[in-house]
């Protein structure tokens, strides 16, 4: 028998473009994945935490199509 946990939780990640990248015009995808780095069990409650790494595809102001890839930490 599998047993699945499932808990939302929020990760928020700011980038800042460098100036030779151009202006955000439109965003095309975005994916995100979560890598847990630690977890701990406690009184019947389960928490973890890691890393979540983003890849985003975007579109510039001249219409070139640009991806970058960004992490942020989470908690749950």
């Amino acid at each position: 028998m599998i047993k699945t946990y499932e808990k939302d939780t929020e990760s928020t990640v700011e980038y800042a473009l460098a100036d030779y990248m151009g202006d955000v015009k439109k965003i095309l995808s975005v994916t995100a994945s979560a890598a847990p780095s630690g977890k701990f069990a406690s009184d019947g409650s389960l928490e973890f935490s890691g890393i979540v790494s983003y890849d985003i595809l975007y579109s510039d102001s001249e219409g070139k199509l640009t991806h970058i890839n960004t992490s942020s930490d989470y908690d749950t």
